[in-house]
């Protein structure tokens, strides 16, 4: 430690790297993560972003001095600033907003359409059940639209359903399993065709669910109370989904249940089956069943429940409050792309549960401080290239539900995103918060 320098009002916990703030500023030596300055062949001193961040990392998000926390009224974030400056008079803008005006937001007549670029969702490709050049036909035009690819297997359940319910396929599995096939499955069956005049919102928000982060795109969804529903993860927007994962629309936990959307189904309805004590029922459950796998095993179909999920698991970087965590590109050589919160997850939560039960305006300024010293962290990682600090912190915040925590993470996602090259999350987040609901039933349809 040079004693010459001024000591750098982080101490131990500062996570900066850069040589020129190592050069002005002292650092206590027990810090692992942040080199003496006099230290040229640390690898600290050595360590260079790969990237070119000249439209990025600190500078897009707010800096400390700003106001992150929003009035006690639902607010709607602006897009990622870029600069300090239009993060505080985007903050400003939204903390003024009336309490009829958030209202609004999160009714039907939203800002998010003209946001969203709003296809013409009517022209979605005709669907011949079983046909692959139609399949392709529909994928690619699903891709388009929702700028994910989709797996054979989403396919091979709309088919399915077809053998079971021709004339509805999407209400196919309602009378045993209480489920019914939504999202991009209304395209399949030339739902958005009939629909006159054309939704206000976009297509990234059909189905999309309270909890529902960027990474999720639901296909399925039950008649229980509490919003349960099923859709593929994916941690990048260009990779096919991981997994599908089992969520509600009152907790933003959310589980893995199958590699693919028809193992889900297989799942649930193995499930079900342990608790049904109408023998009819059972039956019917049991031929389902039997059906189901069959179907599966002649297209060769993945069936197992965790497998995918598991080789994952090995990936990831840290555990969220979502319970799925996340994965982004690391270098473990060069010790870049993910560092750790500098805070225990337990305080995390604590912080969270205190700032958003908070009465008083100086209790929400106190906890609102703390909050505002791990987005500095954020800032100072995304300098150096860690960008999924950024995204574990904004993931972190989205599952805790808070609406006062909107406002942050409407500058923490988009820019994690952006930096991770995952643009298409970015818009939906943004999207999302603008009209983030807990509607049991979010279809833009019958909005």
């Amino acid at each position: 430690m040079n004693h010459s320098l001024p000591m750098c009002k982080y101490g131990a916990q500062c996570y900066r790297r850069n040589p020129a703030h190592l050069s002005q500023f002292s650092h206590p030596v027990t810090n692992k993560r942040a080199a003496s300055p006099d230290s040229n062949d640390s690898p600290s001193a050595k360590r260079v972003c790969p990237v070119d961040q000249s439209a990025t990392t600190s500078d897009s998000l707010v800096s400390p001095t700003d106001t992150l926390l929003g009035t006690d009224q639902p607010s709607a974030p602006a897009s990622p600033p870029t600069s300090a400056s239009t993060a505080a008079a985007a903050l400003t803008s939204s903390q003024e907003s009336s309490a009829a005006e958030d209202s609004e937001r999160l009714g039907c007549d939203t800002h998010a359409a003209a946001a969203g670029d709003v296809e013409d969702l009517s022209e979605c490709p005709v669907y011949t059940a079983c046909d692959k050049q139609s399949r392709q036909d529909v994928a690619a035009w699903l891709k388009a639209t929702y700028g994910v690819p989709f797996p054979d297997d989403f396919f091979y359940l709309w088919d399915f359903c077809c053998t079971l319910d021709s004339a509805n396929p999407r209400d196919a599995l309602k009378k045993l399993l209480d489920i019914t096939l939504v999202g991009p499955y209304d395209f399949l069956a030339g739902a958005f065709a009939c629909v006159s005049p054309p939704p206000k919102k976009s297509v990234h928000l059909h189905w999309r669910y309270y909890y529902d982060s960027p990474e999720v795109l639901t296909v399925l969804a039950s008649g229980q109370s509490d919003g349960q529903h099923w859709g593929y993860f994916r941690d990048s927007p260009d990779d096919l989904p991981a997994f599908v994962v089992e969520c509600t629309s009152t907790a933003g936990q959310m589980r893995a249940v199958g590699d693919t959307v028809m193992a889900a189904v297989l799942s649930y309805l193995n499930s079900i089956a342990t608790k049904e004590e109408d023998a009819t029922a059972v039956k019917g459950i049991r031929k389902l069943r039997k059906d189901l796998e069959y179907y599966a095993s002649q297209e060769n179909c993945s069936m197992r429940v965790k497998s995918v999920s598991q080789t994952r698991d090995r990936k990831v970087n840290a555990r969220t409050f979502n319970r799925i965590g996340i994965v982004v590109p690391y270098d473990k050589e060069e010790d870049i792309g993910y560092r750790p919160l500098n805070i225990t997850d337990g305080k995390l939560r604590r912080l969270l549960d205190n700032l958003a039960s908070s009465e008083s305006q100086q209790n929400r300024d106190k906890y609102g401080d703390e909050l505002q010293a791990q987005v500095t962290f954020v800032q100072f990682a995304n300098d150096e290239c860690d960008y999924g600090m950024g995204l574990e912190l904004g993931i972190d915040l989205f599952a805790h539900g808070s609406h006062r925590l909107h406002s942050i993470v409407g500058h923490l996602l988009p820019v994690a995103y952006e930096l991770l090259s995952r643009d298409v999350f970015a818009k939906i987040i943004t999207l999302h918060l603008v009209s983030r609901s807990r509607s049991k039933q979010p279809s833009i349809i019958s909005m």
